[in-house]
Order: structure tokens, then C-alpha cells, then sequence
């Protein structure tokens, strides 16, 4: 999934007035995030933030009988 720059700034990051302040500012924050979420698999791209598939980081409630 995409996610655009944009898109991103209007819920983070509002306050900033260069777009590239932002993202270097947004990032930072987000590999303290990935500190706690190590199977994330996200990239970084010129467009914005590209989510892909990842492991849940919650562990899975043993079925019910």
C-alpha cells in the first residue's frame, strides 16, 4: 500500500513548511517505531511510504475449542 508524503503531513506533520523537513523528521521517528516492530516491511520512496505485507506483531490467542 502507498502512501503519499502528503497524505502522511497532513496527519503528522502539519506544522512543517518544507515537505522535505518532514520526511527526514518522519522517518527518524519511524526507526524508533521499527525498534519495537522489527518485521515490519516498509520502504521509503520519493512518492512516500510503501507498506507491504508483514508479520503481525501481536501474538496469536490460541484457538478455541
Amino acid at each position: 500500500v502507498p502512501i503519499p508524503w502528503a497524505a502522511l503531513a497532513l496527519h503528522f506533520g502539519s506544522r512543517y513548511s518544507h515537505p522535505r523537513r518532514f520526511e527526514q523528521k518522519f522517518l527518524g521517528y519511524l526507526r524508533s517505531v521499527i525498534g519495537y516492530y522489527p518485521e515490519v516491511r516498509l520502504e521509503s520512496t520519493a512518492a512516500g511510504l510503501l507498506l507491504k505485507p508483514s508479520p503481525t506483531h501481536i501474538e496469536q490467542r490460541p484457538a478455541r475449542r
